[in-house]
């Protein structure tokens, strides 16, 4: 904690920066976590020692500012118990930004506040809820208004959970940052050695098949056209399936545990395949599907029959267990 602390150690001075908040470009920046910033009249002089690199940082350097803000401010029209409650929930605030965990917003493809997130991480003004014993209404809120703005909240007892913590709804909005979307990526182990055309997931056991045109992992994993990346002893990673086809393909359909492809290929696993094939993956098997006379760019299931459609006489076919039709 102390070490997030001590990296975002802030600054406040008076003289270094415009009077209009719009020219600034810290607070241009710090507006990305929340536009309230645009709208203070006591913030002018504000820097950051070192500006940080990431949106969490970034949320972090946002909430001490505020908090140290808000510590300036007169406060001379408060009782002593609003003012008692304001300065303690002004040091949970400085905890909460230092510690640096906020919510993920693993719901909406934008950015937005997320008041508690699925595993039970509360938003900045939740979580002030929370360390003053409110923590039933912070569940409200999410309950009914997860993704609201401060000033879009209607659950009763906002305003005077605030007003009895010597805080205005307007300080509260300009506490609450906006989380982006949770995303990470990673490269699977280096990926493949040439085109994938397509993908096909199975669920139960974390399998995604892949296929196109390429003939191994950049890892060394051997696999003419298809390839799985599944889970295993040591975690995920390549692994082949069979031998694998002599040409592209270009179409996948997983159903009812078995995989179907299609694509430019005439072999499968060394045997005649023009254009289609099935791996069963119970039993770890290909089967061929009789044959089309051209290329398969697509394949699809429709009340238990699978079609498929290419350059190939008539364009689309359909199996009807035995042959195509």
């Amino acid at each position: 904690m102390k070490t997030i602390f001590h990296f975002f150690l802030i600054v406040l001075c008076c003289n270094t920066l415009s009077a209009n908040n719009e020219k600034n470009p810290l607070i241009e920046k710090l507006s990305r976590v929340n536009m309230q910033w645009l709208h203070q009249n006591d913030v002018d002089g504000i820097v950051l020692k070192s500006e940080p690199k990431t949106f969490n940082e970034w949320i972090s350097a946002h909430l001490f500012l505020v908090e140290q803000t808000l510590r300036a401010r007169s406060i001379a029209h408060l009782s002593a118990e609003q003012k008692s409650n304001r300065f303690h929930l002004l040091d949970e605030l400085k905890d909460y930004s230092a510690q640096g965990v906020f919510p993920i917003n693993d719901y909406l493809p934008y950015q937005n506040p997320v008041f508690i997130d699925r595993i039970g991480t509360h938003c900045a003004v939740g979580y002030l809820m929370m360390q003053s014993g409110n923590d039933d209404l912070a569940s409200r809120i999410d309950a009914n208004e997860k993704f609201a703005y401060i000033h879009e909240i209607k659950t009763p007892g906002v305003a005077q959970w605030a007003d009895l913590h010597g805080f205005t709804i307007d300080e509260l909005a300009w506490i609450q940052p906006g989380y982006p979307p949770q995303s990470n990526a990673f490269d699977l182990n280096g990926g493949l050695n040439g085109t994938v055309l397509a993908t096909a997931f199975q669920e139960n056991d974390q399998t995604i098949y892949m296929a196109g045109g390429f003939s191994a992992s950049n890892s060394g994993v051997n696999a003419s056209n298809i390839i799985a990346w599944t889970s295993g002893f040591a975690g995920f990673d390549w692994m082949s399936i069979g031998i694998g086809t002599n040409d592209t393909i270009r179409a996948l359909l997983l159903h009812e545990n078995k995989l179907y492809i299609g694509g430019d290929f005439t072999l499968s696993e060394g045997e005649s395949a023009p254009h289609v094939a099935m791996y069963d993956l119970i039993t770890g098997s290909w089967s061929d599907m009789g044959a089309l006379d051209g290329d398969v760019h697509a394949l699809a299931v429709y009340n238990d029959t699978i079609y498929a459609g290419g350059k190939f006489s008539g364009l689309l076919a359909r199996w009807n267990g035995s042959q195509w039709e």
